[in-house]
């Protein structure tokens, strides 16, 4: 049956519309209630509990469902009784989980700082890092026989980094102060768990006989297990990647440290341009700067916008298309998602596509080093949305609409205008994975042509 959504069964008195509604999920660790989401099927007819934490491992448990069930009379959906009380079905279970990783996978992290496999690490940008699991591991750090710490080695050398490893059971986040590192080298970072002591010399198995029911029948299955200390020797690597270090400690030092050769332009129409900067620099921007990827929870490092302080956006473009948006109240922009880029299209500063091939290839290192990645395209949104609006108010004040005639006679006496010479400046967001801290820097391009 599908769940907390109407269905109809024909009756002898005709179709009657019903709904199940799920009234209880819930799953206990004893007489704790253990958090979590629920995930549907696109039937509405099966749901997953979804723990926040990862279930602890070789425990019983206890899981409680309860479902209600209302008729639809006269329009309205009202419980169905039975002897006065709402009828109600009732299942409750025990259940004993199996084992959980010893090891945080890759696919358990949300997002990371520094970023797995990230190849610009700015060292000061943050004094911390950290790492946002999807669901928690609380039991990888709770037996008190194991002691957990940080190292950060870099590659080649012996010489590791131990830092004082923390996790917030109810963020699910693992944090640790960064040690002091070098530029332009690659680490590698790792959650390491140790003994405390070592195990006694007892390392043979034990075993545990599990019961299940089937049918009516009983089937015993019994397990060899070893036991608990022998399962390492000394340590146990919970998680292991690397990353690479930039040649500048902070953002703001990356950027200042780019130096504009030319200021360009490419031609879209005869009154559109897009502005593009020929750079000199000693270090590219990655995928996970521009991007984003799996470990930065598939967003950026680095947003651009335009700052939007310019005259010819100031004069020439906003008085007429922005200013009384929507404009006489009622005509908006149809030809693109406002959303994405917003009504006034700051966003519109878009990534080379050569650019990203190329660091997606790991190819063309000198050409990305000299080109700066984003294309100030503020002009061709212009356009587009003065096209869009200029058609919309003409075609209603040619059809009759005399409610246009104020705001129809500004776009019959006004042209839409080539970009003024002078600079563009747009607003560069160094954002740090989980929005710990931003970073803003100015960065500025300049339309050399003083055609109008």
């Amino acid at each position: 049956m599908k769940v907390n959504e109407a269905f109809v069964i024909p009756e002898d008195t005709g179709d009657v519309t019903y709904k199940v509604i799920l009234e209880k999920f819930k799953v206990f660790d004893g007489t704790a209630e253990i958090p979590g989401t629920f995930e549907w099927g696109s039937m509405k007819d099966r749901v997953n509990f979804v723990s926040t934490d990862i279930l602890p491992p070789n425990k019983e448990l206890k899981v409680q469902v309860e479902v209600s069930f209302k008729k639809m009379i006269n329009g309205v959906f009202q419980p169905i009784k039975v002897d006065g009380k709402v009828a109600t079905e009732y299942e409750e279970r025990l259940f004993t989980t199996g084992g959980a990783p010893n090891h945080i996978p890759l696919n358990n992290i949300k997002y990371s700082y520094p970023v797995v496999d990230q190849k610009y690490f700015l060292e000061e940008e943050y004094p911390k890092g950290y790492i946002q699991l999807k669901r928690g591991q609380d039991y990888l750090f709770e037996d008190a026989s194991w002691e957990t710490s940080i190292k950060v080695n870099e590659e080649g050398a012996f010489n590791a980094k131990a830092t004082a490893f923390n996790y917030d059971t109810n963020k699910n986040e693992v944090y640790y102060e960064l040690p002091d590192i070098k530029q332009e080298k690659k680490y590698n970072f790792s959650i390491v768990s140790s003994l405390k002591q070592a195990p006694s010399g007892n390392t043979g198995s034990n075993s545990r006989t599990n019961t299940i029911s089937d049918g009516g029948n009983d089937i015993q299955i019994k397990e060899n297990q070893a036991d608990v200390l022998s399962k390492a020797e000394g340590s146990i690597d919970r998680l292991s990647y690397s990353f690479n270090t930039s040649k500048y400690k902070t953002f703001t030092a990356k950027m200042n440290a780019i130096n504009t050769q030319s200021y360009n332009f490419g031609v879209l129409y005869s009154d559109v341009i897009y502005l593009t900067n020929t750079i000199s620099s000693q270090e590219a921007f990655d995928l996970t700067e521009l991007q984003g990827v799996t470990y930065s929870d598939n967003k950026p490092i680095i947003i651009a916008q335009s700052k939007l302080n310019d005259e010819y956006y100031t004069i020439d473009i906003y008085p007429y298309l922005y200013k009384d948006y929507p404009l006489n109240g009622s005509y908006t922009i149809n030809n693109r998602d406002t959303d994405e880029l917003g009504v006034i299209p700051a966003k519109a500063i878009p990534l080379n596509a050569y650019y990203m091939t190329s660091i997606e290839n790991d190819i063309n290192q000198s050409w990305t080093k000299g080109n700066f990645p984003f294309k100030y395209n503020m002009p061709l949104l212009y356009k587009q949305d003065w096209v869009d609006l200029n058609n919309q108010i003409i075609n209603a004040y040619i059809n009759g609409n005399t409610g246009v005639e104020s705001i129809a006679k500004r776009f019959f006496n006004s042209n839409y205008l080539f970009m003024r010479y002078g600079n563009y400046e747009i607003l560069m967001k160094y954002n740090l994975p989980g929005d710990k801290k931003s970073t803003e820097y100015t960065y500025k391009y300049k339309n050399n042509n003083k055609f109008r």
